[in-house]
């Protein structure tokens, strides 16, 4: 089994989940989309844990448990604004608009930077 962490989308995915249906809040702007979980059958490791102010540690995003070579889906429509390493782990990062950006790692992909996805 390998962690896929799911990092800067864990708020709005575990909040998107929790209130059903999949729609983003009201509060959430001009974004409006259907979300859903980038892996099938999705067993979260570890929960978003929101720092005590935007400076402090926390932990900004999900970690689901997924084996070496799951696919990964965009949880929402958006387009590719990052694909390559961060450090020593492969990092795909999908912007949904409305300032909404989710990361994937350790994901690798050969989809090219302003690729719109689904």
């Amino acid at each position: 089994m390998r962690v896929l962490r799911v990092a800067g989308v864990g708020i709005v995915l575990g909040t998107l989940l929790s209130i059903g249906g999949g729609a983003l809040p009201a509060d959430a702007g001009a974004v409006r989309a259907a979300w859903t979980w980038p892996v099938a059958q999705p067993s979260v490791v570890r929960a978003y844990a929101p720092p005590a102010t935007r400076y402090s540690a926390g932990h900004r995003g999900i970690d689901l448990d997924a084996p070496l070579g799951t696919p990964v889906m965009a949880p929402a429509d958006g387009v590719v604004v990052f694909a390559g390493p961060v450090g020593d782990r492969p990092v795909l990062s999908i912007s949904h608009g409305g300032g909404i950006v989710s990361s994937f790692e350790p994901v690798t992909s050969g989809l090219a930077l302003g690729r719109a996805v689904r």
